[in-house]
C-alpha cells in the first residue's frame, strides 16, 4: 500500500463528534474577510476532493449563491457559521459524514496537534468497550469505535485479548448498536478470527478520489490465538450504528457469516479525510466510497437491514432468545 494511501486510510470511515461549541467571547459579527475565506476554502476543498466530482461542484455553487445572498453574514461565532455550512452541504450531498472540527482556544497554539488525538485517547479499551462471557458460554463484544491500530499497536493486543476470551464460547455477539465509526484496520483484524487461517477473505474495496486509486481490504494472514471459524456469530445494530460499524454489519451479512438483529443502520459509507480550512477549522470531507465485492455497492443513504428487525433496545434480548432456542 502506498504511503499516501495509508495516510488516507488512517481516517477511513471515521466519524467523530466535533468539539462542542465554545464561547469565544465575540460580541460582534465575524469579519467579512474571514467569512469570505472560510466559505471559499470550504467550497474549493469539496470541488477538489469530494468523492463525487459533480456533487462537489454543486456544493461550491450552492454555497457561493447563498453567500452572495448574504446568508452567511450576521454570524458571531465560527461554531454557528460552520453549523450552517454543514447544513447547506448536507442539503446538496445528503452525506452524513460531512462535518467540521473546531479547535478549542487552548489548542490553537499547538499547530502540530492532531485534533482527533484527544478523541482517540478518550476511548475505553481502544473502543472495545465491553468484553464479557454471558451465561451459556455466549461471548459479547461491544464496539463503540474501530480504533486505527497503526496509531497504537496496543489496540491490536486489546482486540486479541478480547477474542481470546471467546475461544471456548458457543456463540459470539458483536454489539455495534452505539458504534460511531472507525478504521477498517480494526474491523479486518476482528473478522479475521471468524475464518480459518487458510482462507483469505476479500472484505471491501475503497475508491479514493484524491489519489484516484482503489484499495482492497482482506482478512489478515496471521492473528494471535485461536481462530473461531465455526462459532455462530450475531451482530446487534441500531439506527445509531454508523460508518465503520455499518461496514462490520454489512460484511458479516453479505459474507453470510452471521445474523444481524436490531434496526436498520444510519447509512454512512463514505471514508473521510480531515482537511485544513484555516488555523482553527478542519472540514471532514468524504473523499471515497466503499465497493463491496459481493454486492458491488454499499450502504450509503440506505443503511444495513438486519435479518431480524426489532428495536435497538431489545436486540440483545432477541438474540439471546435465538441462541437459547437452538
Amino acid at each position: 500500500m502506498k504511503a499516501k494511501s495509508k495516510k488516507l486510510l488512517v481516517v477511513c470511515l471515521i466519524v467523530i463528534v466535533a468539539h462542542s461549541p465554545h464561547v469565544d467571547g465575540q460580541s460582534t459579527m465575524l469579519p467579512k474577510a474571514y467569512v469570505d475565506s472560510l466559505v471559499a476554502k470550504t467550497s474549493a476543498l469539496f470541488v477538489e476532493n469530494y468523492v463525487f466530482p459533480d456533487k462537489g461542484k454543486e456544493v461550491e455553487q450552492y454555497l457561493s449563491q447563498r453567500h452572495q445572498n448574504g446568508l452567511y453574514s450576521g454570524f458571531a461565532t465560527t461554531d454557528s457559521l460552520t453549523a450552517q455550512l454543514k447544513k447547506d452541504i448536507l442539503h446538496v450531498t445528503r452525506d452524513k459524514h460531512v462535518n467540521f472540527i473546531i479547535k478549542k482556544p487552548s489548542e490553537k497554539s499547538n499547530q502540530d496537534e492532531d485534533p482527533m488525538a484527544s478523541f482517540f485517547n478518550s476511548l475505553n479499551n481502544f473502543g472495545l468497550s465491553k468484553v464479557e462471557v454471558l451465561p451459556g458460554d455466549i461471548g459479547l463484544l461491544e464496539i463503540s469505535f474501530f480504533y486505527p491500530i497503526r496509531m497504537n499497536p496496543k489496540a491490536a493486543a486489546a482486540a486479541a485479548a478480547a477474542m481470546e476470551r471467546f475461544q471456548d464460547c458457543k456463540s459470539i455477539i458483536f454489539d455495534v448498536r452505539n458504534c460511531k465509526g472507525g478504521d477498517p484496520e480494526m474491523l479486518n483484524y476482528l473478522i479475521t478470527y471468524l475464518y480459518p487461517e487458510d482462507r483469505k477473505v476479500h472484505l471491501n474495496t475503497f475508491y479514493f478520489r484524491p489519489l484516484d486509486q482503489y484499495e482492497k481490504t482482506y482478512t489478515l494472514d496471521k492473528v494471535p490465538g485461536k481462530r473461531m471459524a465455526d462459532i455462530p456469530v450475531y451482530v446487534l445494530t441500531s439506527s445509531s450504528t454508523f460508518s465503520c460499524g455499518e461496514e462490520f454489519a454489512y460484511d458479516i451479512k453479505h459474507l453470510k457469516r452471521g445474523i444481524l438483529v436490531g434496526e436498520v443502520t444510519g447509512g454512512a459509507a463514505h471514508p473521510v479525510q480531515p482537511m485544513r480550512v484555516n488555523e482553527e477549522i478542519q472540514a471532514l470531507i468524504p473523499v471515497g466510497r466503499a465497493i463491496n465485492p459481493i454486492t458491488g455497492t454499499n450502504w450509503e443513504g440506505i443503511g444495513v437491514k438486519p435479518h431480524l428487525e426489532t428495536s435497538g433496545d431489545r436486540a440483545l434480548e432477541k438474540t439471546l432468545e435465538l441462541i437459547n432456542a437452538k
